[in-house]
């Protein structure tokens, strides 16, 4: 049961919430379903949430950091990386695969044909704002199903905001192919919850 102490300030209700309910939904769930809550509560539960999700996306961002560092190449094995784009070009994926590069790792492996070819797919990429959108998903579930594999980055760029933030690009063809698939993936995600509350409860 939630229990906060009277005259708490938002800082603190924002604090508390942060760490008694780490979900988002959950936070977001308690908003909607308590209409009535104090103004100082609902200030603090949107704070909450805005937190909780720059927490979980900054995590998120950092586990596919490391998973590609092992994916693009860094290697100065010039006869691998040829046999890399070779590979890439004899299966299709070479445009998709340079797309993810930075422009001095395309100038030194594609053909000027590929390299424009990469550089127009990247330009049909999508910020995590906008595959929301598309998606109608939260930032948890954008989160999840990326690092599932079923959704797929397509290049990630450093991005100078308040801090340097690294900003995830996702292609706009995928998003929409997968729309079809999300009450599957949701309905999967509910019974894995459910399965774990049944252990737990055991």
């Amino acid at each position: 049961m939630l229990r906060w102490q009277r005259g708490a300030t938002i800082p603190e209700l924002t604090d508390y919430f942060v760490h008694a309910l780490p979900q988002p939904e959950l936070l977001q769930q308690l908003l909607i379903a308590s209409p009535a809550l104090l103004l100082p509560l609902q200030i603090a539960l949107q704070q909450a949430i805005v937190i909780r999700e720059q927490q979980i996306a900054t995590k998120a961002l950092r586990q596919l950091e490391t998973t590609q560092k092992t994916l693009i190449p860094t290697i100065d094995d010039e006869q691998l990386l040829r046999d890399m784009v070779e590979q890439c070009r004899s299966d299709g994926s070479l445009t998709r695969w340079l797309a993810g590069l930075s422009p001095q790792q395309r100038d030194r492996l594609g053909t000027p044909a590929e390299r424009q070819a990469a550089i127009a797919l990247r330009k049909q990429s999508v910020t995590a704002a906008v595959a929301r959108q598309i998606l109608n998903c939260s930032l948890t579930e954008l989160n999840r199903w990326t690092q599932e594999n079923r959704l797929q980055v397509l290049y990630q760029r450093a991005l100078m905001l308040p801090k340097q933030t690294l900003a995830r690009f996702w292609l706009r063809s995928d998003l929409e192919a997968v729309i079809p698939q999300l009450v599957a993936w949701r309905s999967e995600w509910n019974q894995r919850k459910t399965a774990k509350r049944t252990r737990l409860r055991l």
